[in-house]
């Protein structure tokens, strides 16, 4: 089910690079595996014209530590490619080291996203692209508590690539 597994050291996906996987297979997996005996963990960078077709894994084993260990022992830096397929996360404590700065992808890659950079549909495609050094944005809204206030800041922080801060004042 996996086309390429990726458990130590550090692999480049560069130039024209493609990887095809079969229907409903893995194209590749980022896999922190210090059960057997990959401690030092794995690094993946993808640099490429060519075409990643089939799911991205992110994971680990079950080891004692391993989810904790993940996000300094196991990373993902995605800078160009087509992504036909999505990235899926797993056995990380919800805190994957996945970055995205560039790319087009059929799945929103949102999630994944560097700050300062923002993914933008167009059609059936998502493109990853660096925002603009000097966009200014300008936005308000009435507050009715802190929960509404959290949500909102949240909300303009996803939709502006984490490039956001936000002023409240609240009612005397």
């Amino acid at each position: 089910y996996y086309t390429l597994s990726n458990n130590c050291g550090n692999v480049n996906i560069i130039g024209n690079t493609s990887i095809i996987a079969k229907a409903g297979g893995v194209a590749f997996d980022v896999y922190y595996w210090p059960v057997n005996s990959y401690t030092e963990g794995v690094n993946v960078t993808v640099n490429t014209t060519g075409t990643i077709s089939g799911t991205i894994e992110y994971g680990s084993d079950d080891s004692d530590g391993a989810a904790a260990a993940m996000h300094d022992k196991a990373k993902l830096d995605i800078q160009k490619g087509n992504f036909v397929g999505n990235i899926s996360a797993y056995c990380c404590n919800n805190n994957p080291n996945i970055t995205i700065t560039g790319g087009t992808f059929s799945t929103d890659p949102s999630a994944y996203v560097a700050v300062g950079y923002r993914a933008t549909l167009s059609g059936s495609t998502y493109t990853v692209a660096k925002l603009p050094e000097n966009k200014i944005v300008s936005a308000s809204a009435t507050v009715w508590n802190g929960e509404a206030q959290a949500t909102a800041a949240k909300a303009l922080a996803t939709v502006f690539g984490g490039l956001i801060t936000v002023s409240v004042k609240l009612p005397a």
